[in-house]
């Protein structure tokens, strides 16, 4: 029987504090819970939240908007807001990267781009759809209730998709990778997007697929390096290894899942595909130790058609559900 569930849903437009405000008050119950678990499951967790000292810094001088909406979720939760900082600060803590398989296709009628998010089967609960506006750019996503938005998939009404996927790499003091992406959801352009992660201090980087009109950048990021792919009207796989000749120096390791998931993909992914061809992909379990949709780890699907301004999306792995549509 194909599931049916549905992520939260909240729907919010003012200021980068009352965007903030909504999410801490609409999760508070859940952000409260990850923090206290995380302070008992994290080895030298006040060791580690005074080393937060030097990105808060560095994250305030560039984004003090983010800042000003990160402060305002952990408020409205009722978090410490050091200890919600800490939690969008994965360089200090959390070693997987093992996550997420993307896929981008062109059409006639522009790109669809398919995104499996993979973590932990105990943070379902942590996901829900944002649909925010700020002045005049409006963004819908999926996010996790314990990062400022963006760390997952989005697209804006400027047209602008990203989709995020770890890497394994090297890291140093900087600006967490979370709050990148959550810059990258306010930009109107490929090259406002590229121009932030050129000149932030970054503290390292997930891979940042931007998709935009017939265009894709693909963003390999280790520690304050990076590399940008430019393609245009080309089918596109990434998942968790570094794909750059130039980025290889600096992966750390590279799994066996990662490449049968690109293998495989590779092999599945081509132009004019529709809906029900990028959810197959999404949905493709052929290599059963190494699937595509992966029943251990994936927690949700995405297919973001920027054309028809419509993200659909699947609670849990889509080999088991059903996608729901939203609108930007």
């Amino acid at each position: 029987m194909m599931n049916l569930k549905k992520f939260p849903y909240l729907e919010v437009s003012g200021t980068y504090c009352d965007i903030g405000s909504a999410i801490g008050e609409t999760f508070r119950d859940r952000i409260g819970y990850i923090i206290n678990l995380r302070k008992t499951q994290i080895p030298d967790y006040s060791a580690l939240l005074a080393k937060t000292y030097e990105y808060f810094g560095i994250t305030l001088q560039t984004f003090p908007q983010y800042m000003d909406e990160m402060t305002a979720i952990a408020q409205a939760a009722r978090v410490g807001v050091a200890d919600y900082f800490f939690a969008n600060t994965e360089e200090l803590y959390s070693p997987e990267n093992d996550h997420c398989t993307i896929a981008v296709s062109f059409t006639d009628n522009g790109p669809i781009v398919g995104h499996n998010e993979d973590w932990y089967l105990e943070n379902i609960d942590d996901l829900y759809i944002l649909k925010a506006t700020i002045k005049d750019t409006t963004f819908t996503g999926l996010n996790y209730t314990f990062h400022v938005p963006g760390a997952s998939a989005s697209i804006n009404n400027w047209g602008l998709v990203q989709c995020i996927n770890d890497l394994p790499q090297i890291t140093s003091i900087g600006i967490p990778k979370t709050f990148i992406a959550r810059a990258i959801l306010a930009c109107k352009t490929l090259d406002d997007a590229q121009n932030i992660i050129e000149t932030s201090k970054q503290a390292s980087g997930f891979n940042h697929v931007l998709v935009q009109g017939s265009e894709i950048r693909n963003v390999e990021i280790s520690g304050s390096n990076n590399d940008i792919e430019v393609m245009r009207d080309l089918p596109y796989v990434h998942t968790n290894h570094f794909l750059s000749r130039h980025m290889l120096k600096y992966e750390t390791e590279r799994s066996q899942s990662s490449l049968a998931r690109y293998d495989r993909a590779t092999q599945l992914i081509h132009n004019n595909m529709t809906a029900e061809h990028m959810k197959s992909l999404l949905r493709d379990t052929k290599n059963t130790q190494f699937p595509i949709c992966r029943s251990d780890s994936t927690i949700a699907s995405v297919i973001i058609t920027p054309q028809k301004r419509e993200m659909l999306v699947c609670y849990g792995h889509p080999c088991a559900g059903e996608y729901v549509s939203y609108k930007i």
